[in-house]
């Protein structure tokens, strides 16, 4: 299905439509943006695939203040009502750590696509009590299992 819509949005860019399917998931990565079938052809790299947005351009704030690194990694990293928010922005170590790739463990430290997905750190969070560990939940791994890649 990705395949498809894949296809079907490159078309429309290049008749010149205005509709305009977004692209910018990490899913998409597997999706070759010329031709729209799946693979290991990672020449689209600057063009598709979104990456986690922790410690890059995203923050959750609760009501009372209190600051997550996500809406789903429950892990509090500060509180607006004792400090500011660039105070918390660089002050938090697992904001540094998580933005540091290179921390991220098993798979996906070592996977071709880190730098469009480094995988969900809430979902490793949830399943294993690390969120630098490898995202059980990662959609390569599925393929990679399937044998489609």
């Amino acid at each position: 299905m990705f395949s498809y819509i894949s296809e079907r949005a490159e078309q429309e860019i290049n008749r010149g439509g205005l509709t305009s399917i977004s692209r910018s998931r990490p899913l998409w990565v597997m999706c070759n943006r010329n031709t729209g079938s799946l693979g290991a052809d990672t020449s689209n790299k600057d063009t598709a695939g979104g990456i986690c947005s922790i410690g890059l351009d995203g923050l959750c704030i609760l009501p009372d203040a209190t600051v997550l690194p996500c809406r789903r990694l429950p892990i509090p990293i500060g509180n607006l009502k004792n400090d500011s928010l660039l105070k918390i922005w660089h002050t938090s170590d697992l904001l540094w750590e998580i933005a540091d790739k290179r921390n991220l463990k098993g798979k996906c430290n070592s996977c071709e696509f880190i730098t469009q997905c480094s995988g969900c750190r809430a979902m490793a969070y949830a399943c294993t009590g690390d969120y630098l560990a490898e995202d059980p939940q990662c959609w390569k791994q599925e393929t990679d299992r399937r044998g489609r890649q």
